[in-house]
């Protein structure tokens, strides 16, 4: 998902929250569209407080304008499921960049919940029993498990499931 907080001449130590963002399953890079006259700076990623965990930093160098936005891409690790995002700007003294959207990617597939890359039987044996409280999935696999995303494993996820490999 695209957010577009256009924040303008961001200082540093400034910080933004985001509520409730919801990283699925994880995710694996972020993209922000920024611009900048200056040497501009770091946008460090950090989950529910402005010095929570990091999960990435982003840097952002000259674009030879304040509104000419370029692409500035880094990893991300660690985040999953729903949390505040704080986007924490550090770097020198004076304004730092202009911020005016990012996004966040995954190569993460739903419902392959063993992660071998593929939807198999394999990941609804796995789901199976799970619900059956037989073999409880990980904190990592439960996100992939829950293709509904209402953020709990259930029947109705099985059915999704279910349907992905009848069309795979």
């Amino acid at each position: 998902a695209d957010f577009a907080p256009v924040i303008c001449a961001s200082s540093n130590g400034d910080w933004i929250a985001f509520k409730n963002i919801d990283f699925g399953a994880g995710a694996d890079s972020f993209t922000a569209l920024a611009g900048t006259v200056t040497d501009g700076g770091k946008i460090s990623l950090r989950l529910d407080q402005p010095d929570g965990t990091e999960i990435g930093a982003c840097t952002v160098t000259g674009t030879e304008g304040w509104h000419d936005f370029r692409e500035f891409s880094c990893e991300v690790a660690g985040a999953s499921g729903v949390h505040t995002l704080y986007l924490v700007f550090e770097g020198g003294d004076g304004f730092l960049l202009n911020l005016d959207s990012f996004r966040f990617h995954s190569d993460r597939l739903r419902g392959d919940i063993n992660q071998d890359g593929a939807l198999s039987a394999a990941d609804l044996v796995l789901m199976r029993k799970h619900l059956l409280a037989i073999e409880f999935l990980t904190a990592e696999q439960g996100p992939l498990a829950d293709l509904s995303g209402d953020r709990s494993i259930t029947a109705v996820d099985m059915a999704l499931l279910k349907r992905a490999l009848l069309r795979g």
